[in-house]
């Protein structure tokens, strides 16, 4: 679906023949110009439906669109928001909004012996047990339905499920690298998600339990390209290579809000925190700066290479938006604040943060 790169809402409607069909990907098509603005112009008055062309009818409440001959013909309806800024500010919503200060806990060590590191996840786990991969995927799609629904996000919902049924019997690997795919896309899922990790919502377990399962596996893979040396290497000089390799420091970057900006002064020196939800960061520390903005606060977060690839992933590659080098931290990764300096020029504090190592693996 194509639309104009400016900032005007488009409505659109589902053009399949089935429009009500998971398995197809969803395609849709807009309105004429004078519809469209008919139809905003109704949304925009509070109006709960509209008749256009004295043959159709648009109900907001369902987002639907039905035949005035023939109430059995319906299709789908969409108002989109896909201008460049749109998706810059959901982007920015990622790499930028995460707990509240009040949300903000303390870790400790014995958080690591609970099994997955995560409430939430660990108690879908609990609950649902072990179950096939085909399971799971069947699991994550009724529950992005039944969450898309409740978020009249159709169109994005519709998208989801159509890549999730897509990938439902292949590997896992797969499955997994589709929801990471799904999650960078700049769409309600990775809103929802983070909302239920941090508040622990466990009315959500059932429907986005599956989907945060399959994407915190994901983020625990550690694959180290840089270590795969010839065969031909001794055994003694694979472990020394790899003892070197771990020894290294790695940087990621991350924005925060301002009003978080006094909530991290007083972690400075204060013991050990943890982040409830997925992080998201970046390699490139413009990125992070950036979607920060003046008079936000940069974190600088500082981690061995051996325990950043524990705690989380680089997923550019898989990335809706690969030029962010984003690296995705896992739930229940724990962190100190060491320090702080205020950037005269770009107006915004910068705080140093460390990721503390995992002591047992998941």
């Amino acid at each position: 679906m194509n639309i104009e790169q400016n900032d005007e809402p488009k409505w659109c409607w589902q053009s399949n023949s089935n429009p009500f069909l998971y398995t197809e990907r969803p395609e849709w098509r807009e309105y004429p110009s004078a519809v469209n603005e008919q139809i905003e112009k109704a949304f925009q008055s509070g109006e709960r439906e509209v008749i256009i062309n004295d043959q159709y009818l648009i109900c907001f409440e369902d987002n639907l669109q039905i035949n005035l001959h023939d109430s059995t013909k319906k299709r789908p309806v969409e108002r989109c928001l896909l201008s460049e800024e749109i998706k810059k500010s959901s982007r920015r919503e990622r790499f930028i909004n995460g707990d509240t200060p009040e949300q903000f806990i303390p870790g400790f060590m014995n958080d690591d012996i609970r099994g997955h590191g995560d409430r939430f996840i660990r108690e879908w786990v609990r609950i649902f047990g072990r179950r096939e991969r085909s399971e799971i995927v069947d699991a994550a799609v009724y529950g992005i339905i039944t969450e898309g629904t409740k978020e009249k996000q159709l169109r994005a919902t519709k998208l989801y499920v159509y890549h999730l049924l897509s990938v439902r019997n292949q590997s896992m690997d797969r499955i997994q690298e589709c929801c990471v795919r799904l999650y960078t896309h700049a769409h309600f899922l990775y809103r929802i998600v983070n909302k239920a990790l941090r508040e622990n919502d466990e009315t959500k377990l059932s429907t986005l339990g599956p989907f945060c399962y399959l994407l915190y596996n994901f983020t625990r893979k550690r694959i180290d390209p840089t270590i795969a040396k010839r065969e031909s290497f001794s055994r003694l000089d694979k472990i020394v290579n790899r003892l070197r390799s771990d020894e290294r420091i790695i940087h990621v970057y991350r924005g925060e809000p301002a009003e978080n900006i006094n909530v991290f002064k007083r972690m400075i020196d204060n013991g050990r925190y943890k982040w409830s939800q997925f992080i998201s960061t970046s390699k490139i520390r413009k990125v992070a700066a950036d979607f920060a903005g003046r008079g936000g606060c940069l974190l600088v977060i500082q981690a061995e290479y051996r325990t950043l690839i524990d705690r989380g992933v680089d997923i550019s590659s898989l990335s809706e938006f690969p030029y962010e080098e984003e690296v995705l931290l896992r739930p229940g990764v724990q962190f100190e604040v060491t320090g702080s300096e205020y950037d005269r020029v770009n107006d915004n504090m910068i705080f140093y943060v460390r990721i503390l190592p995992s002591y047992l693996a998941f």
